[in-house]
């Protein structure tokens, strides 16, 4: 599948800065958009992996945050279901625990 990267990058950033401004309803439109556009292209383009993967990070973030402020744990609980979807995507061999027991994760990029 073709997808426009540079139109993908423009909603991206677009959804980071909803999400860093607190407007977490917008975030999660727009990462949702993006997860949807990218989605059947992660098999055969990193770029897109690596964009649906973030993508989803930032929506499960924007879930949480936006299920806190209105007490809302069934969206909580689907943005720890993005969140836990986007870390089980990462083999035993790209999870790494620092020395305060923090997880990091990294891909290479051939």
């Amino acid at each position: 599948m073709v997808y426009n990267k540079e139109a993908i990058s423009a909603e991206f950033e677009r959804g980071k800065l909803m999400l860093n401004s607190g407007d977490y309803g917008k975030a999660i439109e727009l990462f949702s958009k993006i997860i949807d556009t990218v989605a059947l292209a992660i098999e055969e383009d990193k770029d897109a992996k690596v964009t649906w993967d973030t993508a989803l990070n930032n929506r499960g973030l924007a879930k949480c945050k936006l299920a806190y402020s209105t007490g809302d744990k069934a969206l909580y609980e689907s943005g720890m279901e993005d969140y836990r979807t986007t870390v089980n995507t990462f083999s035993e061999g790209e999870r790494h625990c620092n020395q305060e027991g923090k997880f990091s994760f990294f891909r290479q990029m051939n």
